[in-house]
């Protein structure tokens, strides 16, 4: 193959298509946790070229030690993302204490998933974890 096949019929075909597609990912994070407030806020933003349909978000507290039971999970479904569109999520765990969490006083860790089932193809998909610790 020579070099002008390749540009016009694989990389610039590549990188049109790539532009086109919806990217997901979290814009802003931050923790609102303390002894009254359990709070989790995400501001979820489409900086692709394209819009998506429904998706998931989950907000999940990593925990130490794990509770014997469940992991405190917050699912949150956006009804889709226009490009360049955003939404802020809240997730509120201070009705998911229980004593076998020890009222959520062995959360770590807060971590939030776009998209964890992978339902919207993406232009790149390595951008829709984060993590921060509790204060």
């Amino acid at each position: 193959m020579n070099i002008y096949f390749k540009l016009f019929f694989i990389v610039f075909p590549a990188l049109y298509i790539a532009g086109c597609s919806p990217d997901l990912k979290i814009e802003k994070f931050d923790i609102d946790w303390d002894e009254h407030n359990k709070k989790v806020n995400a501001r979820i933003e489409n900086t692709g070229g394209e819009g998506t349909g429904p998706f998931l978000v989950h907000f999940a507290a990593e925990e130490e030690p794990v509770s014997p039971t469940h992991s405190p999970l917050i699912v949150k479904e956006v009804k889709g993302l226009g490009k360049k569109e955003y939404v802020n999520l809240t997730a509120d765990f201070a009705p998911l204490a229980r004593p076998e969490n020890v009222n959520l006083a062995n959360v770590k860790k807060i971590l939030i998933v776009v998209d964890p089932t992978g339902l919207i193809k993406e232009s790149d998909e390595k951008n829709n974890i984060k993590s921060k610790s509790v204060p």
